[in-house]
């Protein structure tokens, strides 16, 4: 793999993000097994794992999102969200959790070579994307009907949870925000870079550092889609990546590779607007558009 990522998350503690410097530690052996079927666990604080309710705060096509805490022996307490796949989906969770694990890795390996390439003349913000990591569940969560949604010692999807305004800035089918340059800048460039692949399906949080002085996108649960098709039920390969382009309309920051896009085009997807709250990944729905900060 021709970049590490030991040193992706030291930039990623904002105060006006709210994330804690914990979160910011991948090693460097982790992000060397990207590219592998085994995608090993990143380093994570340990302790007992529980959520705030049994009803998730989100839903997505394939996975519930519950808030929760992470306590530590010596009681630390963490936010985080907990992600569980549905029952029906429950017999590709292996692969699906293994391909979300791969995904993740190659948005951060992709956003570190972004960020370096910035001019900060464009005024393009940074790109953070989040750990996530497998944990066993502490105790078993049920519906208020009995189901079992989450069984005691099941596997499950864990990341931080993100404080400030959560918003979708672009989805697989090929919405991107028009409001804001840079995550269609950076989907331009992640194919730029890889002629193999587009990260896609951004969320997240849009923050300013004071101290950077510099807009930032703290980011999590990314889409890749991919030629290879490699990157799990949310990689929708070829079509996906034309769909990017037939929607994307290159600015500023684009500059330098906006003539670089692929041969093959669109065919399936109608243009989409999307809105989710932090653990969707669902089909995107039509959602009028927001004032946000520039850039």
């Amino acid at each position: 793999m021709p970049l590490l990522a030991a040193s992706i998350f030291r930039r990623c503690v904002l105060s006006a993000g709210g994330v804690a410097g914990l979160w910011c530690v991948l090693s460097a052996t982790a992000a060397k097994a990207r590219a592998k079927e085994e995608i090993p666990n990143p380093p994570h604080p340990k302790g007992v794992l529980a959520v705030d309710s049994n009803k998730p705060f989100a839903e997505g096509r394939f996975r519930y999102a519950f808030r929760g805490k992470l306590t530590e022996p010596g009681g630390k307490v963490h936010n985080v969200v907990i992600k569980v796949v549905k029952k029906k989906y429950q017999d590709k969770y292996e692969d699906e959790e293994q391909a979300g694990m791969k995904a993740q890795f190659k948005a951060m390996e992709l956003a570190e070579l972004y960020n370096q390439n910035r001019n900060k003349k464009q005024k393009r913000a940074r790109i953070t994307f989040l750990p996530v990591w497998l944990q066993d569940m502490s105790c078993e969560v049920k519906a208020d009907n009995g189901d079992v949604l989450i069984a005691k010692g099941q596997r499950v999807a864990v990341e931080p949870w993100l404080e400030g305004e959560y918003k979708k800035y672009s989805s697989n089918t090929g919405w991107v925000t028009q409001e804001l340059l840079t995550p269609g800048a950076f989907g331009h460039f992640t194919w730029h870079k890889t002629h193999e692949l587009v990260v896609c399906d951004l969320q997240g949080v849009h923050v300013w550092s004071t101290a950077a002085k510099e807009g930032q996108f703290l980011l999590t649960d990314p889409a890749v889609c991919s030629l290879s098709e490699e990157y799990g039920m949310s990689d929708l390969g070829q079509e996906g990546i034309a769909a990017f382009f037939k929607y994307h309309t290159c600015g500023h920051m684009c500059k330098g590779f906006m003539h670089d896009r692929p041969a093959f085009k669109h065919k399936r997807w109608a243009k989409q607007e999307t809105t989710t709250a932090q653990g969707e990944e669902d089909t995107p729905t039509p959602t009028p558009k927001k004032s946000m900060p520039p850039q």
